[in-house]
């Protein structure tokens, strides 16, 4: 598989582009960014790795965590996403026209992995599944049709 299979590459370019150009609009104003701790085990102990889109990347060296230190204030990346040209795309464009493809060679092949590892170690209780940043929600639908997750 490769990305463009999931993705066509002018649909990422434009959303990429739109990005670029957002970034300048909503995280200008640096003098407002948060400097944080790890933001998974709190650590105050952390590196410089590199800079990507003019935000500052460093490696937490307790857990390994890569982040964005210091970063934009909760009120800019709300505003970000409220409204932004990229996140409008990303929405109304780039999701839709890519959605069936990240079903058919992303989640699907999850789900059956899972089914795999079930049955490879005999699991016979009800699995738990958590999805971090679940975006549409495309994964558990994929387990729910399977029987695989329940909506109490």
């Amino acid at each position: 598989m490769k990305e463009e299979d999931i993705r066509p590459q002018n649909i990422f370019n434009t959303f990429l582009k739109l990005i670029e150009e957002d970034i300048k609009i909503y995280f200008v104003d640096k003098k407002i960014y948060i400097k944080i701790n790890c933001p998974a085990c709190k650590s105050r102990d952390y590196e410089f790795i590199f800079i990507k889109n003019n935000f500052n990347f460093v490696k937490c060296n307790i857990c390994q965590t890569l982040f964005c230190n210091p970063r934009p204030s909760f009120k800019q990346i709300k505003r970000f996403y409220k409204t932004s040209e990229s996140i409008r795309y990303f929405a109304t464009e780039f999701y839709p026209r890519t959605e069936e493809n990240r079903r058919k060679l992303i989640f699907i092949p999850r789900v059956e992995y899972i089914k795999y590892l079930k049955k490879k170690y005999n699991l016979k209780q009800n699995l738990t599944f958590a999805d971090i940043g679940a975006g549409y929600g495309t994964f558990l639908e994929e387990l729910i049709k399977q029987n695989y997750l329940i909506i109490l």
